[in-house]
C-alpha cells in the first residue's frame, strides 16, 4: 500500500518546496506633466492597483526639495536626490510609495516647490516586496561639467530579480534639446519631458531593468546638448512567497 503513495507524496513534496520563487515584476508608465509654477498635479492614465510601487520622478528650477502628497493619503519616500548649478540651478528627486493604496484616474498626486518650474513623471511597479521597505540602494550622481552624457551606477543587489529604475535629467541655458534613454537591455521607463522657465531649460526621462543577477548595473543618458546633469539609480526588492522545506516520506 505504501508504494501508492509515493507519487502523489513526491508531487505535493515538489509543490511544497517550489513556493520560493519571486513573482514576476511589471513596470507601467502612467503619466507625466510640467509648470511653470510652484505646484503641479496630475492624475494617473491608468488606475494603479493596491499594494504597487509607485515611482514619481521630480525635477525642479533651482536647488532644493518640495513636498509631494496623493489624495489617497499615500506615504512617499524620498529615494534619491540631488542638486546641481548654478547658472541654472536644478534639483531631481526620486520619491517612492511601497505597498501603495490603490489609485484611480480620478487621484491626483501633486508636488509642491519653493521655486518655479517643475516637471513630474509617474510610474508603477508590481512583484515588489510589500511587507518592508523594498529600496536596496538609491546612488546619486551630480555633474556640473555640462558634457551630453552622464552615467550613474548602482550597488551590487542583495537578491537576483531586482528591479532597477533610473531616473536622469539635465538643465542648461543652451535651449531645447533631445534626452536619450540607455538601449537594451534597458527598458522605456518613465516619460520624457521639457520645459523652460527664466531663459533656462530643463528635461528628464526614466528607464528600468530587471537585473538577473546581483552585479551592478550602470544607466547611461545623452542629451543634443550639454547639460549640468542629476542622475539616480535606485535598486528596489521583489517580492517573493514564504519557501517551506520539502516534506519528507517514507
Amino acid at each position: 500500500m505504501r508504494r501508492f503513495l509515493i507519487v502523489p507524496l513526491c508531487l505535493a513534496t515538489l509543490l511544497w518546496g517550489i513556493v520560493g520563487a519571486n513573482a514576476a515584476i511589471t513596470y507601467t508608465t502612467v503619466g507625466s506633466s510640467t509648470s511653470t509654477g510652484t505646484s503641479l498635479a496630475i492624475n494617473p492614465s491608468a488606475n494603479i492597483p493596491a499594494g504597487s510601487l509607485i515611482v514619481v520622478g521630480i525635477f525642479n528650477r533651482g536647488a532644493s526639495s518640495g513636498s509631494i502628497s496623493d489624495t489617497k493619503g499615500n506615504s512617499y519616500v524620498l529615494g534619491a536626490n540631488g542638486a546641481n548649478g548654478p547658472s541654472p540651478s536644478g534639483y531631481g528627486a526620486v520619491y517612492y510609495v511601497y505597498n501603495s493604496v490603490a489609485l484611480t484616474t480620478s487621484d491626483t498626486i501633486t508636488f509642491t516647490s519653493p521655486n518655479s518650474g517643475i516637471s513630474m513623471t509617474l510610474g508603477y511597479a508590481t512583484g515588489i516586496m510589500t511587507a518592508s521597505d523594498p529600496k536596496d540602494f538609491s546612488p546619486t550622481v551630480t555633474s556640473s561639467s555640462a558634457g551630453t552624457s552622464q552615467s550613474v551606477t548602482g550597488s551590487a543587489a542583495t537578491v537576483a530579480g531586482e528591479l532597477n529604475v533610473c531616473i536622469a535629467g539635465g538643465f542648461n541655458g543652451a535651449g531645447a534639446r533631445t534626452l536619450s534613454r540607455p538601449g537594451s537591455p534597458w527598458s522605456v521607463g518613465n516619460d520624457i519631458v521639457n520645459y523652460s522657465v527664466s531663459s533656462a531649460f530643463y528635461t528628464q526621462g526614466g528607464a528600468y531593468q530587471i537585473n538577473s543577477g546581483t552585479s551592478a548595473l550602470t544607466c547611461t543618458f545623452t542629451a543634443s546638448n550639454s547639460e549640468n546633469w542629476v542622475a539616480m539609480l535606485l535598486g528596489f526588492k521583489p517580492s517573493s512567497i514564504n519557501y517551506f522545506p520539502p516534506i519528507p516520506f517514507p
